[in-house]
């Protein structure tokens, strides 16, 4: 483009006349010619793509460049008097005038970014209305510089920055959400070995005390099938974890016809030490014998450890947890009653939920990460079974779950977790 041409443009198209110069204002220079104008923002444009707008000591537009049109996408001179500031989204407008006031009184750069609506005049195919998101340096150009006394506004394409700031976000979320899993399984692993270890260690320490004096070799035999079984049950439990970790993402278990009343009576024996040492009695009652049930037997173990485990914590010293089991038409139910602090009714419906720990008003800290029963909901679930919690306050607490009744029929594999 030619300097007569750019004149012409500017000249006729783009410069506004400027308002009546305000009070205090007569440190500035008057506007330059717009033939002198377009000559130096034709300089300045060749030197870079940015757009590029001038304003006047009294804020008003004077010119703007071919670039800026074009990031706005509208014709020549479309941006005369106040069209780029009605172009702004109507939130970003305060906070753009008050960048070009700052500028302008105390002579400082400053920055804003700003939603446009681009296109939308009808002109050359223009008709389509977008919004971009534009970044804007604001300058005080001062008597004797290149474009006189007045603003200098660069703005420059923003959405490759936010497009990148959105995605940093993105990534952040996700790594939030990565770790955030990772800490659930970690707490998932503590619990699940917490239990079987803490009978293991019972039974050593009752074998321990007992070798102070005359041991009995009976009490010492079952002692050690305990712990063999305890420590039985911790390698499946870590073999469930291994499997969950392989390239399959999971573990199968099979289900099959369990011999419960048997199962049970093995994890009372189980949990007997952590009773006991907690001063608490653990009863076992089954009124008449139990059908096999079907299911997989690690996690039917895990079922009935994690209940009573969670009873025996939240039952204070010289209390009592019951183990019972009965038939229920086609399923068996499975019972743990304690004679604990009990849950509030607020509170019910949110147990289940992993991590989710009961508030204790005796003031005393519980330990444990908030998944026995969540572990138990989730199991129970895979094996067609239910989850029911009774409790009240001060009177203990009843947790339930059913289980099906092994049939004849062919048994397929059945999805049990660690």
């Amino acid at each position: 483009m030619n300097i007569a041409a750019i004149t012409a443009r500017f000249g006729r198209r783009r410069v506004v006349a400027a308002s009546p110069r305000p009070a205090g204002a007569s440190d500035y220079a008057a506007p330059p010619a717009a033939e002198t104008l377009a000559r130096r923002i034709a300089l300045a444009e060749a030197a870079t793509s940015e757009g590029v707008a001038f304003y006047a000591p009294d804020g008003s537009l004077i010119a703007a460049t071919p670039a800026l049109e074009k990031l706005v996408a509208v014709r020549a001179g479309a941006l005369a008097g106040d069209a780029l500031l009605q172009r702004l989204d109507i939130g970003d407008r305060p906070a753009f005038l008050r960048a070009l006031a700052t500028t302008l009184t105390d002579g400082e750069t400053a920055t804003v970014t700003v939603h446009c609506r681009t296109g939308g005049d009808d002109i050359g195919g223009l008709a389509a209305s977008s919004v971009a998101v534009l970044d804007v340096t604001l300058r005080r150009t001062f008597p004797g510089e290149v474009f006189g006394p007045g603003v200098l506004a660069r703005f420059t394409d923003a959405s490759v920055r936010v497009e990148a700031a959105d995605e940093i976000r993105r990534l952040r979320e996700a790594l939030a959400t990565t770790i955030g899993a990772r800490s659930r399984e970690l707490g998932l692993l503590g619990h699940e070995l917490r239990t079987p270890l803490s009978a293991v260690l019972g039974f050593a320490e009752t074998l321990a005390l007992a070798g102070r004096g005359e041991p009995d070799p009976a009490r010492v035999r079952e002692y050690a099938g305990l712990i063999a079984e305890a420590g039985r049950h911790l390698m499946d439990v870590v073999g469930g974890l291994i499997d969950q970790a392989g390239p399959e993402g999971g573990s199968d278990e099979a289900a099959e016809a369990v011999d419960l009343e048997a199962l049970l009576e093995r994890c009372r024996r189980m949990m007997a030490p952590v009773a006991d040492g907690a001063g608490i009695e653990l009863a076992f009652i089954v009124p008449a014998p139990l059908p096999a049930v079907l299911a997989a037997p690690r996690a039917c173990r895990q079922i009935v450890i994690n209940l009573l485990s969670n009873a025996i914590k939240f039952t204070d010293r010289a209390g009592r947890v019951e183990l019972f089991a009965e038939r229920a038409g086609d399923r068996v139910r499975i019972v743990v009653r304690d004679t604990g602090i009990g849950i509030a009714p607020a509170e019910i419906d949110r147990l289940g939920t992993p991590f989710m720990r009961l508030n204790d008003n005796t003031g005393r800290r519980r330990e444990g990460a908030g998944l026995g029963l969540s572990v138990v909901k989730a199991l129970a679930a895979v094996h067609g079974g239910t989850l029911d919690i009774r409790s009240l306050p001060g009177h203990g607490t009843t947790v339930a779950v059913d289980l099906p009744v092994a049939i004849a029929a062919p048994i397929d594999p059945v999805r049990a977790f660690a």
